[in-house]
């Protein structure tokens, strides 16, 4: 095949034939670098959804996923490996203030045990429009090779109007295009409706069809526990739910109890001691 400059355009043949299979090539194995009680999560050149209503849990377990990724161990039964030389994981918040941003990076060394977070980035998006948002996020892939896992917190911001076909389609194909460029996993946080239910808007339902796995966060209002459960896995079979709760002190794992139908007592629990410090970069 003919090969262009940078500023040329392939034709639609050349174009056709550059996807075209080729029986020579062996492309590497999936690889999973996410995993919950041992099922397969999230692989490379894939996408991940964690949803949740408004204050559920949700960044309490995207936390928690980053800190089992830096540092290397099995944290409420979430478990994150990198893959050779490609230790680097980022970032993007889209919706908290420079407060809850800073917090959570404190949740994370918490529930790490790391004083300090090497080969992670972090960044506040919150004031910067969508389309100003894809750009640093392509740039930074582009510039940081070496990074194979990209959460995004959340992806509603990253579109003007979650509703819109066209644009949730835009989103979507971006998606598609940076995981396999970048050959990287993405997280994506979204929020689900308070009437059905379901992920929200014409985004939601894109984003479900393009996830390889979509995680649901509850909060059991009774038990003071947040839930996290597998409500579509095409790679594996389904979990058994993560249960977490605040004892008073610090974050902990308990069993999970379906309290659909049975009541159960509550368990006693204190609100979340946080200390803020102030950062420097």
């Amino acid at each position: 095949m003919p090969t262009k400059s940078a500023n040329q355009k392939l034709t639609p043949l050349e174009l056709l034939n550059s996807r075209r299979y080729d029986p020579q090539r062996k492309p590497q194995p999936d690889q999973f670098l996410f995993h919950a009680k041992g099922k397969k999560i999230g692989s490379l050149q894939n996408l991940v959804i964690v949803s949740g209503k408004q204050k559920n849990g949700k960044s309490r377990y995207i936390s928690a996923i980053i800190a089992a990724a830096l540092s290397g161990s099995a944290l409420f039964s979430l478990s994150v490996q990198f893959p050779t030389n490609r230790n680097r994981l980022a970032l993007f918040d889209t919706e908290q203030g420079d407060f809850d941003f800073y917090r959570q990076i404190e949740t994370i060394k918490q529930f790490s045990g790391l004083s300090s977070l090497h080969n992670f980035d972090a960044y506040n998006l919150r004031e910067d429009d969508p389309g100003e948002s894809l750009k640093m996020i392509e740039a930074y892939l582009t510039a940081n090779p070496e990074c194979s896992i990209l959460v995004i917190d959340g992806l509603l911001d990253l579109i003007l109007d979650f509703n819109n076909v066209i644009d949730s389609k835009r989103l979507i194909n971006f998606l598609k295009k940076i995981t396999k460029q970048f050959n990287v996993l993405i997280i994506a946080v979204i929020h689900r409706g308070k009437g059905n239910d379901t992920n929200i808007g014409n985004l939601g339902a894109m984003a479900d069809r393009l996830a390889q796995s979509v995680l649901k966060v509850e909060k059991d209002k009774e038990r003071g526990v947040f839930n996290l459960s597998s409500e579509f896995m095409r790679s594996d079979e389904e979990f058994d739910p993560v249960s977490i709760w605040y004892n008073g002190t610090t974050w902990e794992e308990v069993p999970f109890l379906d309290t659909s139908s049975t009541p159960v007592k509550p368990i006693s629990r204190k609100p979340d001691q946080y200390e803020y410090h102030e950062h420097t970069q």
